[in-house]
């Protein structure tokens, strides 16, 4: 597993199980990146990093921020897209805490599918 963050083209941070994808087998020229369990990365200010008497000269450490995980492209039935590859901007390493939510969250989700196919 290859868990990547990548900036679309419309600024959306989408963190994922990250595999490029091939035309053909014959081929070394991705098309593009399949999205395996895709979540779109959200981060926002805590209200107390908004009011300026409370600032520090310390840099901001990720705990200090509001992280949100959504899923990328919800209406979809299959937990795996294709991105184009015109459409990445970039590809990084995410920070462990936020490896270790997506992680949490996907584990928790495949749980849930395997339930409801027993069901």
């Amino acid at each position: 597993m290859t868990v990547k963050i990548v900036r679309i083209a419309n600024g959306e941070d989408v963190i994922a199980d990250v595999k490029e994808a091939y035309p053909s087998q014959e081929t070394y020229s991705p098309i593009g990146y399949f999205l395996t369990n895709p979540y779109q990365v959200t981060v926002t200010a805590t209200a107390e990093m908004l009011f300026e008497e409370q600032t520090e000269d310390a840099p901001q450490k990720i705990n200090d921020l509001n992280l949100e995980l959504f899923p990328w492209i919800p209406l979809s039935c299959d937990n795996r897209t294709l991105v184009q590859l015109s459409q990445v901007v970039t590809i990084y390493e995410p920070h462990p805490e936020v490896k270790s939510k997506w992680e949490r969250l996907t584990e928790v989700h495949h749980n849930e599918s395997i339930e409801d196919s027993n069901s």
